[in-house]
């Protein structure tokens, strides 16, 4: 750094026609620079704003390819200007306002596609019993069968919901709750324990492997939540009644959820349930 700082080695055309070497500064360095390297660039802006006195806006606006679009961002700025004025609380709390929405925006992100992973592992692993889902993803995410070929009945279909949790509690939505009571001896839930692991950990690939031990199986869920849901139901058309009831979330303690069955223990127990049944 102390060379490019130091020592003149920037080309530079002088008023003679011919090339000249200078120090390196933002006058001298400017048209050097091309857009591209700059988009998304942050290590690079950093570097010139401290060490060659650029402006970090301008070179924020630079990184900005396309002409048309820098100047519709100049105008929109220049407006936020006239609102902020010499303010610097405003601009400060701004950009935190616009950070936390983008912070959020990216932790809503994560946890859909921690879902999506935690749930195709749970589909791979019944799967690896001989049970066949399907995707439905309306008040509860498989329909699960399972046709056992030496007794030729089938097992299902049930209707499994999976959730992963990192906090403990698992939430129904009210779909989901109200599907699980009108069909108690089909709806099963899935809670997967992903407390206690780290950020690398949850990020990392979900297969059938990793998933099955975290998974619990709560067979009698539908039993579990039908009471709440026909209180819901009263309180939606009492004197005094309940609104925006879809808003509502149904929580499934731990103390309910820990004590459930492992998939094998599941898919064992009912297959064992019904051969049962099927013998009488």
């Amino acid at each position: 750094m102390a060379d490019l700082k130091f020592r003149a080695w920037v080309p530079v055309l002088g008023e003679d026609g011919e090339r000249v070497k200078m120090l390196a500064n933002a006058t001298t360095l400017k048209d050097l620079l091309h857009p591209t390297w700059l988009e998304k660039n942050h290590a690079a802006i950093k570097l010139l704003s401290e060490w060659f006195e650029f402006d970090e806006l301008d070179l924020r606006l630079l990184g900005v390819s396309d002409a048309e679009k820098r100047r519709q961002l100049r105008n929109e700025l220049a407006k936020l200007v006239e609102l902020g004025g010499s303010d610097l609380e405003f601009y400060a709390s701004l950009a935190d306002e616009v950070e936390a929405q983008k912070r959020r925006s990216r932790e809503v992100d994560r946890c859909r596609r921690l879902g999506i992973g935690v749930q195709e592992a749970i589909k791979a692993a019944m799967e690896r019993y001989g049970l066949k889902l399907k995707l439905i993803d309306k008040g509860f995410d498989y329909e699960v069968e399972f046709e056992d070929a030496s007794t030729t009945f089938e097992i299902g279909p049930y209707l499994l919901e999976v959730k992963a949790t990192t906090t403990g509690n698992a939430r129904l939505t009210p779909t989901q709750a109200r599907t699980a009571s009108q069909n108690a001896s089909r709806y099963v839930l899935c809670v997967v324990d992903l407390r206690g692991l780290s950020e690398e950990e949850l990020d990392a690939d979900w297969t059938s492997a990793r998933v099955e031990p975290l998974a619990n199986i709560v067979p009698d869920i539908g039993g579990k939540v039908k009471e709440t849901c026909l209180w819901i139901d009263e309180a939606k058309t009492s004197l005094v009644p309940i609104r925006n009831e879809s808003a509502l979330r149904y929580e499934v303690s731990v103390s309910i959820w820990e004590k459930g069955l492992s998939v094998s223990d599941w898919v064992a127990g009912t297959l064992n349930q019904l051969t049962k049944s099927s013998q009488t």
